[in-house]
């Protein structure tokens, strides 16, 4: 006889649950850096003092670099790349390398976790020499205490096709710098066989290089081009070979300043244009303006705004805001002849300076052939009023100059107004005749340039003069015929680009010098660097363009 024990299902089922052992979890890989971290030279070679980190880790991670100087162990920095978590990092740019100085580099990956992990050996790169013909740099004074921090950005353009965007430190030393092989070699009809160019910054820390009167070219610090344009009103857009392509516009050139707009506005850039046209019985003389000639070619400054498409959205003519008979000093000068083919043109206005005010939506344009700065309505296109000696302005311009408050100095030939985070404007005046005609320019050995900052009141339309800063003796001297620039500096100090030194009258040779000083009166001179070949024969002519202090170089 059988006997049967009929055991519960749960009982069993507890049974195994006290004796089985239940698996492990699986653990994750320990965050790790994947293979040896690579280093090399930029591929974008016209940054060449730039090296370029690959790191691989298997997880999302940033990635942070320590540099340091191998003769110099006192000069270190870190990187932190911005590009975000990823799992590979193909280029972390090592920025701020001072040219044929070996560098090691740490490599530190974090993940999401906030788990550090370091590779254990270190990496080395040495920078490339400078080449031949570099522009010649001079540390004349240097007080890093007083110094705004950054490094300082400057353009040096010279006549033999060799324009650089350079960075120099607080001593001096080169950490940076761009030169012209990204762009196209041109060929007649434009003004150089040569591209030569020009540059100017913009608010995101990238760069605008104006392109021999005809492109825009936005271009990162590592040398990455982010967008570029082309006047294509006249001559064909050129090729590049593949390294980036020009967008073209319907506009007749680009020339010395290029901002961008904010979004509201509907267009994505602005930059100072140009259009000529045909006036009958033109004055043929500065002085004297009853000697005219019949038919006269003369050409005046727009200002062209365009979407990244390349659509362009507006075009705001000078010609029909001022007076085009107004005639000042250089204002029959030859500048555009050849870019418009024609035997003889007048440089009625000669912009050179262009900024976007979006507090009230409008612009400030440096007229150096007006000896004024203007300030237009940007979505109205209409003039708000005018910034400058009183000479020659009649009519209906008249009520529209801004009324001096004593002690105001009026600007001559001025370059690059800003508009400062206190409304208030500061410009490079050059000083050139320091008269408007008929009344004699000054004598050269009398004249000097400044930075000075003016106060308008919109309102009053009262215009005052703040602050100032010039040098008359010897060497230190301020004083440029032509280009040169002033920033406000984070420390209130001014940032000055003396960057056409030379006479008038000998123009095959000049030089720049940059300084910073102080914002009191009497200013300080706190850092002074100048740009000037000493060879006793044949020196190389250099200019500079514009000059910045900026940060995110490693420095």
């Amino acid at each position: 006889m059988r006997t049967f024990i009929l055991i519960p299902l749960f009982a069993l089922s507890a049974c195994y649950e006290s004796t089985a052992t239940a698996p492990a979890a699986a653990q994750p890989p320990a965050f790790a850096i994947q293979a040896a971290p690579l280093i090399g030279g930029n591929p974008n070679t016209w940054v060449p003092l730039c090296a370029v980190v690959r790191v691989e880790t298997n997880a999302p991670s940033r990635i942070s670099l320590r540099v340091t100087d191998i003769g110099n162990q006192a000069d270190t920095w870190v990187v932190a790349d911005d590009g975000g978590f990823s799992l590979l990092h193909k280029k972390v740019p090592v920025l701020g390398l001072k040219p044929s100085h070996s560098y090691s580099v740490e490599v530190t990956a974090r993940n999401e976790l906030a788990e550090n992990i370091t590779y254990p050996n270190l990496l080395f790169f040495t920078a490339p020499a400078l080449p031949a013909k570099f522009p010649p740099i001079t540390l004349v004074a240097s007080d890093p205490v007083r110094m705004a921090p950054g490094v300082t950005v400057f353009n040096a353009a010279t006549n033999n096709r060799n324009d650089k965007l350079v960075a120099v430190d607080n001593q001096g030393d080169v950490v940076w710098y761009l030169d012209d092989s990204l762009l196209p070699r041109f060929s007649p009809p434009f003004d150089f066989v040569k591209p030569t160019f020009l540059a100017t910054k913009l608010p995101n820390d990238n760069f605008i290089l104006i392109v021999d009167k005809h492109g825009v070219v936005e271009v990162t610090k590592t040398g990455d081009v982010i967008s570029a344009f082309w006047a294509a009103n006249i001559g064909a857009v050129p090729s590049n070979g593949g390294a980036f392509s020009y967008i073209p516009i319907s506009t007749d050139s680009f020339h010395h300043d290029v901002t961008s707009l904010p979004e509201s506005t509907g267009s994505a850039f602005a930059a100072l244009g140009s259009e000529l046209r045909v006036y009958n019985n033109y004055p043929t003389s500065v002085t004297d303006p009853t000697q005219t000639q019949l038919i006269s070619n003369v050409v005046g400054d727009t200002i062209v705004e365009w979407k990244l498409d390349g659509t362009k959205q507006r075009e705001i003519r000078l010609f029909d805001l001022l007076d085009p008979r107004r005639i000042c000093y250089d204002g029959l000068a030859q500048f555009w002849t050849s870019h418009y083919g024609r035997s003889s043109t007048a440089d009625w206005s000669h912009a050179n300076g262009l900024a976007y005010d979006s507090q009230s939506d409008s612009y400030l344009v440096s007229l150096r052939h007006q000896d004024a700065i203007i300030k237009i309505a940007r979505s109205t296109g209409q003039l708000e009023w005018i910034l400058g000696a009183p000479g020659r302005w009649e009519g209906p311009w008249l009520s529209q100059r801004l009324i001096p408050e004593n002690g105001v100095a009026w600007q001559y030939h001025q370059h690059a107004p800003i508009i400062e985070p206190n409304g208030r404007i500061l410009c490079f005046d050059n000083g050139n005749e320091r008269s408007i005609p008929p009344v004699p320019g000054t004598p050269l050995d009398s004249r000097y340039s400044r930075a000075v900052e003016f106060e308008v009141s919109d309102l009053t339309r009262v215009v005052r003069q703040t602050w100032s800063y010039t040098a008359t003796a010897g060497s230190e001297a301020i004083n440029s015929y032509f280009v040169g620039n002033a920033t406000r500096l984070t420390n209130n100090n001014v940032l000055i680009c003396d960057g056409g030194k030379g006479n008038p009258a000998t123009p095959t040779f000049y030089s720049g010098r940059i300084v910073e000083v102080t914002n009191n009166t009497p200013a300080s001179v706190v850092f002074d660097v100048k740009v000037r070949d000493q060879s006793p024969t044949n020196p190389s002519a250099w200019f500079l363009y514009r000059a910045f202090r900026m940060t995110g170089f490693g420095r």
